[in-house]
């Protein structure tokens, strides 16, 4: 008999929670010490070389293990334990005149050793088992049995006078920048990971510049190990805060992706896809904001490409006022193709995107041809939780164009109307940290329908999603 996953999703936070129940008796009464980073590597424990603070840490006999006399001598053993929800209405949002239910439960397990020394050298091993129970549908990226998610070996020198350079060379995650572009696909069992070369200078005065040339990792759920997808390959320079203007930094960088299949409603075929972009952005309180501005070029099966992108997300906290509420605007624009018999392709195409970021957790829109605008209203009930809710409205940039879907980014459909709105979606979230190793995040989407969907058959349809994710 088929279990069901809804009995099991109060039961694996409830045990989760329980499980590092200890982590919050050995803070009582002692220093308050950082929450623990969902990235191994980009964690240091470093601050748990003072045997004192290591044994107020609930793991901290296995997140620190010492070497030697110098503190930059040591081992760390971390892992992850994490179990979604997610359940869709219509995965495919109708389209087609399917139902396509979808429904599953997510096992996400890490394991990692992070050996550091004090010359500069650093190995670096993540083993992970990732697992999907229950869908109706088989989700990409979700199932990928026990294999190798990351192994590099990193070498770090430098001096006051001219910052640090790295070298890093293997398979590993590599979010830049907002990460809305290029994330870590935090939303499905298996994250972005890449297998190349990545050299990075922290400058002096606290800029950084990374240089890199890369392939996605080809999942194979079957093997032991994955290997470099030979059909892609990634290369950039990205340089963050190189310059700070009026308590603003800016951001710019310039990637170049080629794949041997893209698919578009006017075109298909192999693809040299170059993007330049500019971001400047202000996280501090009462006002903040994060615009991002990105033109691509190149050429796709022939055509010349001519595209961009806008994302922007402004906001104003009133910290005075009780739950600190914060009134914000989200505001995205990327270009469609206007025209399929002009011999020039203007569909944008964002390299590794971060969908959450840009609209929601259910992941059933890309950074093509769309326009989104969205008021938004945060509330923090409690240091440590925090609910989100907003309004998305969802357009085509051209009527001439498709309206496309992740993850492949293929248009849903060859023949869409003439219509502009494709969706008005309402989406809620809630964020709860119930310790330095424990969170859980919970998102519901309801999406309504517009003409641009109805004409190719969607219809109104409803996404939540839960997880609870240990890491140590």
């Amino acid at each position: 008999m088929k279990k069901n996953p809804k009995s099991l999703l109060c039961a694996i936070p409830c045990f989760l929670a329980a499980a590092s129940a200890n982590a919050m008796e050995s803070d009582a009464g002692s220093l308050p010490l950082p929450a623990v980073g969902t990235i191994p590597w980009a964690d240091s424990p470093l601050y748990l070389a003072d045997p004192r603070i290591r044994d107020q840490d609930f793991l901290g006999s296995i997140r620190y293990i010492p070497l030697s006399s110098d503190a930059r001598d040591y081992l760390s053993i971390g892992g992850e334990i994490r179990y979604q929800y997610q359940d869709y209405e219509r995965a495919l949002l109708g389209v087609g005149g399917k139902s396509n239910p979808n429904s599953m439960l997510q096992q996400r397990l890490r394991i990692s050793g992070d050996l550091n020394l004090s010359n500069g050298l650093r190995v670096f091993t993540e083993l992970g088992d990732n697992r999907e129970f229950f869908a109706e549908r088989v989700s990409r990226f979700n199932r990928d049995k026990v294999d190798l998610q990351q192994m590099f070996v990193e070498y770090a020198t430098g001096a006051p006078a001219y910052g640090t350079a790295q070298i890093r060379a293997g398979r590993f995650v590599m979010p830049l920048g907002s990460v809305r572009l290029v994330g870590i696909r935090d939303g499905a069992n298996v994250r972005y990971t890449y297998d190349g070369v990545k050299a990075t200078w922290f400058t002096p005065d606290k800029a950084r510049w990374e240089l890199f040339s890369v392939s996605p990792t080809q999942i194979d759920p079957l093997k032991f190990d994955d290997q470099r997808d030979k059909s892609q390959d990634f290369s950039g320079l990205y340089g963050a805060a190189v310059w700070n203007l009026l308590d603003s930094h800016v951001d710019i960088y310039a990637y170049t992706v080629g794949r041997d299949n893209a698919t578009y409603t006017s075109a298909s075929g192999s693809e040299r896809r170059n993007s330049y972009g500019v971001r400047l952005y202000r996280h501090s309180s009462p006002w903040d904001y994060d615009i991002e501005a990105v033109l691509q070029g190149g050429n796709s099966a022939g055509q010349s490409i001519r595209a961009w992108g806008v994302m922007s997300q402004w906001g104003y906290t009133f910290a005075e006022l009780k739950y600190k509420p914060r009134l914000g605007l989200r505001a995205n624009a990327f270009s469609g193709d206007d025209d399929r018999n002009d011999n020039t392709l203007g569909d944008f195409v964002a390299p590794a995107l971060a969908p959450a970021l840009v609209y929601n957790d259910a992941n059933w829109f890309t950074t093509t041809n769309l326009i989104n605008i969205a008021p938004v209203l945060s509330l923090q009930f409690a240091p440590n939780l925090k609910a989100e809710m907003n309004i998305d409205y969802l357009m085509r940039q051209s009527t001439d164009d498709g309206i496309y879907y992740l993850p492949s980014s293929a248009p849903y459909a060859p023949n869409q109307g003439n219509s502009r709105h494709v969706a008005t979606n309402t989406n809620l979230s809630l964020d709860w940290r119930i310790n330095r190793f424990t969170t859980v995040h919970a998102a519901y989407t309801h999406v309504q329908a517009g003409r641009a969907l109805e004409d190719i058959g969607g219809t109104d349809t409803d996404y939540f999603g839960i997880y609870t994710q240990f890491v140590f």
